[in-house]
């Protein structure tokens, strides 16, 4: 998930693959962050996917997250300098980048949503590095929201952060061993939460 460099595919996806598929399970990675720059532009996912003191690569996914929530006046006022740089870089406003949080990133999960058939899957794992936290986190609730018999594993190294999602999803905490992860999966597989998922012969 977002918010990341459309310039670095994730090399960990691909690894994991072929481990997944050797303990029996069909496996299709998915690296979502990379849809994001056509649907905000690729000058500013490019802006917005470097690691700003605001962590503006999170606080764009806190409505799709969180919905609903009064704005945090010291927020900006704390970060000001901080967003003025970033609108510049961006050829955008501090408005513009408002609308991303509150129209633009709640639509792209809706996208998400929409274009994958995620009842084929058995099991939905989210592997978060920085700045991929609340966008999984709202991807999560959406599919639980649609589908809400499919489980979802998170692997996250946010030690507080991750944590606050452990009440609704299961979380593998980075960095984590590979016996862990098949400790984990089989977990699911032997709870019935995770079912043999259909294979993608597109």
């Amino acid at each position: 998930m977002p918010t990341l460099s459309g310039r670095f595919p994730s090399f960990q996806l691909g690894l994991l693959k072929p481990f997944l598929e050797r303990q029996g399970f069909a496996a299709q990675p998915f690296s979502l962050f990379m849809y994001l720059g056509t649907h905000l532009g690729w000058q500013m996912n490019e802006v917005l996917a470097e690691v700003w003191p605001s962590l503006i690569g999170e606080w764009i996914w806190t409505r799709a997250a969180f919905g609903e929530h009064e704005e945090d006046p010291e927020y900006f006022e704390v970060f000001e300098r901080n967003f003025r740089t970033i609108s510049k870089l961006a050829g955008c406003s501090i408005a513009d980048l408002r609308r991303i949080r509150d129209d633009a990133a709640p639509r792209f999960i809706d996208f998400c949503i929409d274009s994958v058939d995620w009842s084929r899957f058995g099991l939905v794992g989210f592997s978060l590095v920085f700045q991929q936290l609340l966008a999984s986190i709202a991807l999560a609730r959406a599919l639980k929201q649609k589908h809400p018999r499919l489980p979802i594993l998170l692997a996250s190294g946010y030690s507080d952060a991750a944590q606050k999602a452990r009440a609704e999803f299961p979380i593998l905490r980075k960095p984590y061993q590979i016996h862990e992860l098949n400790e984990a999966l089989s977990r699911l597989h032997r709870s019935g939460a995770a079912r043999p998922a259909t294979r993608d012969h597109h």
